[in-house]
């Protein structure tokens, strides 16, 4: 949400366009990229692919060789990239679903939760029950740039992070919104709400100029739009 206050003219609205993804047992980390949208798994350690038009289509990866507690996914432009939250590593996987032996540790807090891609860096948001969470930037091989910025108090369960137009998004799973920050960091005040639609959101995607959210309880991608 570019220029708007949140809830006001200009504001990302539900569309009243969603997919489901309830083949997927546990659905936690969703992304964009390549063509399809990514679904992670975390009880069975798969990550699932949809097409454009939200339609699963019967490919799937393994990732438990090395994810024991897969949650979040994101696509650099080229390659996936899946947090593991037991080990706090990120593993990398072509969009044919091999592994390629990359993998980084996000040392800087145990409590890792959501990844993202900008562009140019790697952004991870952590949730640790009872503080101010923080977001973390590292290089676009997994070194740690040094930044970290403190989320809004309002949003004391993030669940995940993703760019946008320029920005970073933070969805917060007991807030039921979306954030946006610059990628200086600075908390720009403004945010959608996702509380009529999603019960227990896991993650967002950006697409074509809206963003997705996903809702681990419901089972369903839905489509916000400005």
């Amino acid at each position: 949400m570019i220029g708007a206050i949140a809830g006001g003219v200009g504001a990302f609205k539900y569309t009243g366009n969603s997919f489901s993804v309830n083949i997927t047992t546990n659905p936690t980390g969703l992304t964009w990229g390549g063509g399809f949208f990514w679904v992670v798994d975390s009880t069975n350690r798969v990550v699932r692919r949809y097409t454009a038009a939200g339609a699963y289509d019967n490919f799937f990866f393994d990732v438990s060789d090395e994810a024991n507690s897969p949650v979040t996914i994101t696509f650099d432009g080229t390659n996936l990239r899946v947090l593991d939250s037991g080990s706090i590593e990120i593993y990398e996987y072509t969009t044919a679903g091999t592994y390629t032996g990359v993998h980084f540790r996000v040392w800087e807090n145990s409590n890792a939760r959501g990844i993202g891609w900008d562009g140019t860096h790697f952004w991870m948001v952590s949730n640790e029950v009872g503080v101010v969470n923080k977001f973390y930037e590292y290089t676009s091989t997994g070194s740690y740039t040094g930044s970290s910025y403190s989320a809004n108090s309002v949003q004391q369960t993030p669940a995940s992070i993703d760019s946008h137009n320029g920005n970073l998004w933070i969805v917060g799973s007991a807030e039921d919104a979306a954030r946006r920050y610059t990628l200086d960091g600075s908390d720009t005040g403004e945010s959608f709400s996702v509380a009529a639609e999603s019960q227990l959101p896991s993650d967002l995607a950006s697409k074509d100029g809206d963003i997705w959210v996903l809702d681990q309880i419901n089972k369903t991608v839905y489509q916000y739009s400005k």
